[in-house]
């Protein structure tokens, strides 16, 4: 079957902003520290995440964005 979403829409977390699931933590903290030069491996530790879940928080918000 398809893996569990680790991002998640929840219109009632964080005002529908995408977030780790579970975790109410926006994908989009997580990217900009990363643009900034931070390591995924920094990030996972920073927030004491898995690395799998940076990476997608990373993949995610790196997609080309859609139409809504």
């Amino acid at each position: 079957g398809a893996s569990p979403r680790l991002v998640v829409l929840d219109p009632l977390v964080r005002f529908g902003r995408p977030t780790l699931a579970g975790r109410g933590l926006p994908t989009d903290v997580l990217f900009e520290r990363y643009q900034a030069g931070d390591s995924a491996a920094e990030l996972a530790a920073d927030y004491d995440l898995p690395a799998a879940e940076v990476d997608e928080a990373i993949r995610f918000e790196a997609r080309p964005a859609g139409p809504v």
